[in-house]
């Protein structure tokens, strides 16, 4: 019986063992041989003391802050929860560098998108300080007293900042799946470190591109020192891939009509024309369909689009409108070259209708305009419809998004730096995601991304799933270090808090934004609206007990797995995150053999925590077939109970057995 560990995720041996794949040779008892590896590498070695590098005071530690390991712990709360059953969503309270490391051993590779607005280090935002030695010891007794603020006149200024965001994004990476992809948003206080080390992060064959974002108008206080500064309008969105990525096609409404479309349709319905667009875009059409599309076209009739407005009377103030109502028979041509117009040519000596459709090799399909001169090299004989060209794609600059009164939006009057729904919503509509996709914010605020995903789902009929991460940041310390604007917006945040029965913690603004989110939409669908909600904590296990290893402890025997003050719940959930499984996954509490056994998934995994089992029970629970089974170390008897109970487990069909 293999021991489970009580750490998260050891990338460094991770890292060991992909180099035992690559140089196995380099490899001595688990160590590595650098003088091998340069062998190995030949003059691929950067060893001039002066060559192309980005460091900062505390990089090294900062590197180290990301390989750690810790025996941390992840709570449930059922109490704070929403349909704690049912829902996939998790919410999880805490210091996220902490909590990304214990998320490794369930969802390394598995987190299809993540989003994330940290502090921007304006010289009044809060910067994480790490603790090397002891992360976890530091977030619960010194919380609020690491949470500084990082004022521009600082020394270290740039350094803490990078310090903070280094060993996060670094784990970050190893969450994400292979066509996985991070955004990032920034403005121009960090944007260029933060391209520096995402580039060492993630590679920068990997920088996808950088999304500029126009966030405020050029309106109020900004703009009253126009003389000495221009105003800043614009954030940006920093968009790296883990491998490879696939993007679905975004697009946006055009703001003005394209005066080349200045033709219109008549006496055809626009069935007909619906009928006709549903030919071409099916690539396997039949004759019969190349027939009927001509047919429609014989009867078509074209006119400029000025003159038949003028005749049903639409006046100059109606006239847009007209165009963009009209749009589905509303037409320009241009040119059609090479093969395309050798095969109109060769149709229109047959054919005398006002239009007629072709298809190519590739089978391709396009309507053509019969009115045209077969001698002119380039004429304009292909039909465009303005219908299929209203909208644009926005590339990477988006002037699109409305960013004033966003106060208000998703229920929580919150003002610092809430970003606007509509913007995560069409991040998350360029990714390929697919049904039971994992996405994540671990820098969640307010809570807009989780409300950006429940509505996704909504609008796209699918089932992504989230996790938000967010600090339990106490506001009442908060607001006694803030001034000005900032000080009041932390006065009425609280206030707010207090009205709706939450305790004055930034993580609670989330949960009551969610909360609200699932009343306003429940009678309307069946949706996951719900989240499991998490709190970071020391480990629940006496035996993982960081602080206890260095006392003296009595026997084992003699007192229980789990910490006093824990429940056994807490517990089974650290098992299945520290075992590697989906904290989503449902758990059942089972009475088998007079025994208290926790099923999971199904009876995939059981845990029984109990003492003193004997052969006979342990027969019973192999009798359940689960895939694994995980008991506390001391609950056999005897070592004779103990080495017939691997033996009978093992003949039942349980493929892992582990103890604690």
């Amino acid at each position: 019986m293999d021991k489970l560990n009580g750490q998260s995720f050891h990338n460094i041996q991770n890292n060991i063992e992909k180099m035992k794949e690559l140089f196995p040779e380099i490899c001595i008892e688990n160590k590595i041989n650098f003088t091998k590896l340069q062998l190995l590498l030949g003059e691929q070695i950067e060893i001039e003391k002066e060559c192309y590098d980005f460091t900062w005071k505390g990089k090294a530690a900062a590197i180290q802050l990301a390989e750690q390991q810790t025996t941390a712990t992840l709570r449930p709360n059922i109490e704070s929860s929403l349909d704690w059953e049912k829902t996939k969503n998790l919410y999880i309270e805490g210091d996220n560098l902490e909590v990304l490391r214990i998320l490794q051993n369930s969802y390394r590779n598995q987190v299809k998108m993540i989003y994330i607005d940290p502090p921007y280090n304006t010289g009044n935002d809060f910067v994480y300080k790490d603790n090397f030695r002891n992360n976890i010891k530091n977030y619960k007794e010194k919380m609020n007293e690491s949470l500084k603020s990082n004022v521009s006149t600082s020394a270290r200024y740039h350094t803490e900042w990078l310090n903070m965001m280094y060993p996060r994004l670094k784990i970050a990476r190893n969450l994400l799946s292979e066509d996985g992809i991070i955004f990032i948003s920034i403005d121009d206080n960090e944007i260029d470190n933060l391209k520096r080390i995402c580039n060492e992060i993630f590679g920068e064959e990997n920088f996808v591109t950088t999304i500029v974002v126009k966030m405020s108008e050029p309106t109020g206080v900004k703009m009253t020192h126009v003389k000495k500064n221009i105003p800043k309008l614009k954030e940006y969105v920093l968009c790296y891939k883990k491998r490879n990525i696939t993007f679905e096609k975004i697009c946006i409404p055009k703001h003005t009509w394209d005066n080349e479309y200045k033709t219109i349709i008549t006496n055809v319905s626009k069935e007909e024309i619906e009928e006709l667009k549903s030919i071409r875009d099916n690539e396997e059409r039949t004759e019969e369909d190349i027939k009927r599309s001509d047919a429609i076209l014989a009867n078509l009739q074209m006119v400029s689009v000025s003159e038949y407005a003028h005749k049903k009377n639409v006046n100059k103030t109606e006239f847009e409108s007209f165009l963009f109502t009209n749009a589905w028979r509303i037409i320009r041509t241009v040119s059609m070259t090479g093969n395309g117009k050798n095969i109109a040519d060769e149709k229109k000596r047959a054919n005398k209708n006002r239009a007629f459709v072709i298809t190519t090799p590739n089978k391709k399909l396009y309507f053509i305009n019969n009115h045209y001169n077969s001698e002119v090299d380039y004429p304009r004989i292909k039909i465009l419809f303005a219908d299929d060209y209203l909208t644009v794609h926005p590339c990477d600059l988006w002037t699109d998004i409305k960013t004033t009164g966003l106060d208000n939006e998703g229920f929580v009057d919150y003002r610092n730096g809430k970003k606007p729904l509509k913007l995560i919503n069409r991040l998350l509509s360029m990714v390929a995601l697919n049904d039971n996709d994992i996405v994540m914010d671990f820098f969640s605020g307010s809570g807009t991304f989780g409300e950006a995903v429940v509505r996704y789902n909504l609008e796209n009929n699918q089932s992504i799933r989230y996790i938000l991460v967010q600090i339990d940041e106490d506001l009442i310390q908060s607001h006694e270090k803030f001034m000005g604007v900032a000080k009041k917006d932390a006065e009425n945040l609280i206030s707010y808090l207090k009205s709706v029965g939450r305790k004055p913690l930034l993580s609670e603004l989330g949960k009551e934004r969610m909360t609200r989110v699932n009343k306003e939409l429940k009678n309307n669908t069946n949706d996951d609206l719900g989240f499991k909600s998490f709190k970071l904590d020391t480990t629940n296990l006496v035996l993982w007990d960081e602080v206890a290893s260095n006392m003296e402890k009595p026997p084992l025997d003699k007192i229980g797995p789990v910490k006093k003050g824990r429940s056994e719940e807490d517990a089974v959930y650290e098992i299945l995150i520290k075992y590697g499984m989906d904290l989503s996954l449902p758990v059942e509490r089972l009475l088998l053999a007079d025994r208290i056994v926790y099923s999971v998934d199904g009876g995939s995994l059981f845990i029984c925590l109990e003492k003193e089992l004997t052969l006979e029970q342990i027969d019973i629970l192999s009798n359940e077939k689960p895939r694994c089974i995980i008991f506390y170390e001391n609950c056999f008897t005897n070592d004779t109970v103990r080495s017939n109970a691997q033996q009978l487990l093992k003949h039942s069909g349980v493929e892992d057995i582990r103890v604690i």
